[in-house]
């Protein structure tokens, strides 16, 4: 499974958007390669929301300890953001501090398959309307 990482350069104006992931496991058969992102990267004070809606598999969002706990899905000290439910959504305000991002469904099973994100905010981001970056 291909990793992707997106870093999206927003600029500052009381007009901005925010920033939707589509909340569920990543699939290897993806028809839009980019519909899953593992990583966010955006000025701090941005909105990231996570969606999901899904008939079929219920999900939740816990906002994990540290790095450590997000990279072995060790959900013990993790805040429950969002129960588990066949729809929802959560808005997450980006810091200048990395925060980790998990679905705890099947005892962590959907994080183990890649259901978990970074939202991180350099410093140093300048704007660039051109530097949605995909890789």
């Amino acid at each position: 499974m291909s990793r992707h990482i997106i870093a999206l350069l927003l600029c500052a104006a009381s007009t901005r958007a925010d920033y939707v992931v589509d909340w569920r496991v990543p699939q290897a058969n993806d028809a839009n390669a980019n519909a899953w992102v593992e990583n966010v990267v955006v000025p701090a004070g941005e909105k990231v929301v996570l969606e999901w809606t899904d008939y079929f598999a219920f999900h939740n969002v816990y906002r994990m300890k540290d790095k450590a706990a997000y990279d072995a899905c060790d959900f013990t000290g993790a805040v429950e953001l969002a129960p588990s439910a066949a729809t929802g959504s959560v808005t997450i305000e980006a810091t200048e501090t990395t925060t980790y991002y998990a679905c705890e469904i099947g005892d962590g099973f959907h994080c183990d398959n890649g259901q978990k994100l970074s939202v991180s905010s350099p410093r140093d981001i300048e704007y660039d309307p051109e530097a949605a970056i995909v890789t």
